[in-house]
């Protein structure tokens, strides 16, 4: 059976695509990485601005993390003069890490120029080993202390059932606490 993954544009307007995919498998946590090159007008992006985007997928289908997350960035947004096309990406079992890489025109290119770019990926975040979370009024605080790899982006995930799979937030790779204040009373949350 087949499934979307990508939704560039308003449904029903056909001015917005997503072309050129490429995907690539984690075998150790059984997830794919998918790019495209999207047309997308999500703020700050206009119509006709080429970017390269991505989704993680499990191997059931379902959408993890972030939908549609941008990788690449060419140019000042909402100048369509700049643009990204043609990804491929790539997985390094050795470091865990996805590689995305396209062909571009950016700002230090020379005007008609177009280069090789490229985005290391962490693979769909994992919860740090030493997490922990505390209750509080109307509140779940989260900390952890990360030290070690380059975390680009911590993706928090909330649910009633045992399988979290709710994107609720994200953080900077850099934090090192998170507070839930839209939870209820009463209430257990995974």
């Amino acid at each position: 059976t087949s499934f979307r993954i990508s939704d560039m544009g308003p449904d029903g307007e056909t001015g917005y695509a997503a072309i050129n995919p490429s995907v690539a498998f984690n075998s150790e946590t059984e997830e794919y990485l998918v790019v495209w090159e999207g047309d997308d007008n999500t703020s700050p992006l206009v119509d006709e601005e080429l970017e390269v985007f991505g989704q993680y997928i499990s191997v059931t289908g379902t959408e993890i993390g972030e939908n549609d997350f941008r990788i690449s960035d060419m140019g000042p947004d909402g100048d369509i003069g700049f643009l990204a096309f043609k990804p491929a990406a790539v997985y390094n079992s050795t470091e865990n890490t996805f590689l995305a890489v396209w062909e571009g025109k950016d700002l230090s290119d020379i005007i008609t120029e177009i280069e090789i770019y490229g985005q290391q990926l962490s693979s769909t975040p994992k919860a740090p080993a030493d997490l922990s979370a505390n209750e509080a009024l109307l509140q779940v605080n989260l900390s952890w202390n990360q030290t070690t790899g380059r975390i680009e982006k911590f993706y928090v995930f909330r649910d009633e059932t045992a399988n979290a799979t709710t994107l609720i937030d994200s953080v900077a790779g850099s934090s090192l606490n998170y507070s839930d204040t839209n939870v209820n009373e009463m209430t257990r949350y995974y």
